[in-house]
């Protein structure tokens, strides 16, 4: 992913959610970097993956970020 310890973590959660979206495009996913959000649609149901950066987060430390899977009508 080519991150350095001078990246915000914003910066690190947006390089991994388009790093995540690259793998995931072959399904159907995008990446929505503005929401942090990859979004498919399945016939007719949305799946969608949150990025949940910890609030923690630090620049220059460990950054954590969680993700939540929805699958909506």
């Amino acid at each position: 992913m080519g991150s350095d310890a001078s990246d915000t973590p914003r910066e690190v959660v947006l390089a991994a959610g388009t790093w995540l979206g690259m793998q995931l495009l072959a399904d159907g996913f995008a990446w929505l970097p503005g929401r942090l959000m990859l979004q498919r649609r399945h016939g007719t149901l949305r799946h969608l993956i949150y990025l949940q950066p910890r609030k923690y987060n630090r620049r220059d430390g460990q950054i954590k970020v969680q993700a939540m899977l929805n699958v909506r009508p």
